[in-house]
């Protein structure tokens, strides 16, 4: 993104995703969502944070900048916090409201935008894997993410996701310290997945209480 703040072809590009974030994540959807007083509104720290995802920076702080200056070309006459310490103390007060809302706002877009793709035979196909990811050895993370692996092994985050096999697109997840299970992160998103679902797992996912639980549900 920082490369398309000074590119000469912004133009094209600020139009483009101007009608891309209006469209897709709607900026009523965190309309009602107050920030007090703080200087970022719920609709920019929303913004902000999805282009902070999509820079290749390898800081934090890098991915800040670049997404300022994009959102300075994308809305010139609004104000905006200046520092990342604001900026992210703003994200971390606000983020579970914001990530619940607006995944709840994408979930509900996709069956009509996926369209021919969204089902298969009368099924909604989606795929549920869990990975664990290694986090830097720092004592905050010893202590709250702990070890799953050997001694020698660092913290390290559980992450469980189920994706639109038809789109690839991600359909909901769950986070958590290393030694939570695939299964149990399951058991918490069952109530997520949407109806006539064909869930596809590999055999990670075993127990008879997990499946037999699953099939009550009115999943596949």
């Amino acid at each position: 993104m920082s490369r398309m703040a000074v590119d000469t072809s912004w133009g094209c590009y600020r139009t483009s995703l101007l009608n891309a974030f209006n469209h897709f994540l709607c900026p009523a959807t965190v309309a009602g969502i107050g920030t007090g007083g703080w200087a970022w509104t719920a609709w920019l720290l929303t913004l902000a944070a999805v282009l902070m995802a999509w820079d290749p920076s390898a800081s934090l702080k890098d991915r800040f900048a670049s997404a300022r200056i994009s959102l300075r070309q994308l809305y010139p006459k609004i104000a905006l916090g200046r520092t990342y310490q604001g900026f992210i103390k703003a994200l971390l007060a606000h983020s579970r409201v914001l990530l619940t809302t607006m995944s709840l706002s994408l979930r509900h877009q996709m069956p009509q935008l996926c369209a021919a793709h969204w089902d298969c035979q009368g099924w909604c196909a989606l795929a549920v894997d869990g990975s664990r990811v290694e986090c830097p050895r720092t004592a905050k993370n010893q202590k709250r993410l702990r070890r799953a692996g050997r001694k020698k092994t660092g913290p390290q985050l559980f992450l469980t996701t189920v994706y639109h096999m038809g789109t690839g697109l991600p359909w909901c997840y769950r986070v958590g310290p290393g030694t939570d299970s695939e299964r149990n992160h399951l058991r918490f998103m069952q109530d997520l997945l949407p109806p006539e679902c064909l869930l596809v797992a590999d055999a990670g996912f075993v127990g008879y209480d997990l499946l037999g639980t699953i099939l009550a549900g009115g999943i596949s």
